[in-house]
């Protein structure tokens, strides 16, 4: 059996419980507290903040990436939020769409063989992105 106090406002009896949703029971209702399981530990942490809580604004971000030198578009190429893991790929004509959360920095555009560029979007929704042919030397 587990029994636990928060500061004298939660109170939570426990019994053959899953971990899981004994703490979730036992926030509840405390907006500045959340946890998190992280290589085998719990974390409790305070100011949490829920992104679903929060009205976060986000924006589309079209476009399409074609080769330099002969302007055609490469279908499958990589588009991905500078930083994260977060991003698409282009679709056969070589065109794009991802949406955004609003302050985000830039984007990586890669596709094998050629160079990969970071472009600063600012206020622009559409881009037209030209991708160089990597140089080998041998």
């Amino acid at each position: 059996m587990i029994w636990y106090k928060i500061k004298g406002t939660v109170d939570v009896n426990a019994k053959m419980v899953d971990l899981k949703d004994f703490l979730h029971d036992l926030l509840k209702g405390k907006k500045n507290l959340g946890f998190e399981f992280r290589d085998g530990a719990i974390i409790v942490r305070g100011e949490s903040v829920r992104l679903d809580d929060q009205k976060i604004k986000s924006r589309t971000i079209k476009g399409i990436v074609r080769d330099k030198t002969t302007g055609d578009p490469l279908p499958g190429a990589t588009i991905k939020i500078k930083g994260t893991s977060l991003g698409t790929a282009t679709n056969m004509e070589g065109k794009f769409e991802l949406t955004v959360v609003d302050n985000f920095i830039a984007l990586e555009i890669s596709f094998v063989g050629y160079e990969t560029v970071e472009v600063t979007v600012g206020k622009r929704e559409y881009l037209d992105v030209l991708l160089k042919t990597e140089s080998f030397e041998y």
